[in-house]
């Protein structure tokens, strides 16, 4: 939640070091990798930010798939 405080503060370097912390810690944390795509992208950093997008969707439908769109 730190990482949330620096993001609203718009310490969007602070918030993605404690992001990556956290992914570190816990790569399940499919939140987390969505929050790290937007400190990424306010850094400037697009392609990693699609590559944590990309994450954050596959960690998503790997643990929540009733999150997803009904066909």
């Amino acid at each position: 939640r730190l990482a949330d405080v620096m993001a609203a503060r718009a310490r969007w370097a602070a918030a993605e070091r404690l992001l990556r912390r956290s992914l570190e810690l816990d790569g399940d944390l499919h939140e987390a990798w969505y929050r790290q795509a937007t400190a990424l992208r306010r850094l400037g950093r697009d392609a990693d930010a699609d590559e944590a997008m990309g994450q954050f969707m596959a960690t998503r439908n790997r643990l929540r798939p009733d999150l997803g769109f009904p066909e």
